[in-house]
């Protein structure tokens, strides 16, 4: 499986996130607006809680439909011989005996699809890992994430 066909998935599964997301959200606006919602007494605050709810729902949508629009305009980078991780790279790291597979992308993160048999974690600029890799080389050793990079796809 090539990465663009794992950047597809990876699509696949934000938009269902987002129409998940955006009939939570359409939901809770009704709920919020709705007439049973209005207060019975200066106590009740089941209008004020659900408009809280759907103003996280509408700003999570928001989130989920940039890092669509951002990744469908990616194109993962080719691979040489001697290459650096880099946005796109599939990396395979050792860490205290275990084998992990990262996709490093700009949004998208937190995704685990299935690769070759492994399961792959897509990762984004703002996790520790994803900033400890970047940049390393096959056989480079991250001391302060204590993993050692053992092939970069």
């Amino acid at each position: 499986m090539d990465k663009i066909e794992l950047l597809r998935q990876v699509l696949a599964r934000l938009r269902e996130q987002l129409a998940t997301m955006q009939h939570a959200a359409q939901s809770s606006h009704d709920a919020a607006t709705g007439s049973e919602s209005k207060s019975e007494s200066k106590y009740d605050t089941r209008g004020l809680e659900a408009s809280y709810l759907a103003g996280a729902q509408a700003e999570q949508c928001e989130k989920l439909a940039q890092a669509i629009h951002c990744l469908s305009g990616f194109t993962p980078p080719e691979n040489t011989e001697n290459s650096t991780v880099q946005p796109g790279c599939i990396v395979e790291v050792e860490s205290a005996g275990d084998i992990q597979h990262y996709f490093l992308l700009p949004s998208g993160g937190g995704i685990t699809l299935d690769y070759q048999g492994y399961e792959l974690i897509t990762l984004t600029p703002d996790t520790p890992i994803y900033q400890a890799i970047l940049g390393s080389k096959q056989g480079d050793l991250s001391e302060n994430q204590n993993f050692l990079v053992l092939d970069i796809l």
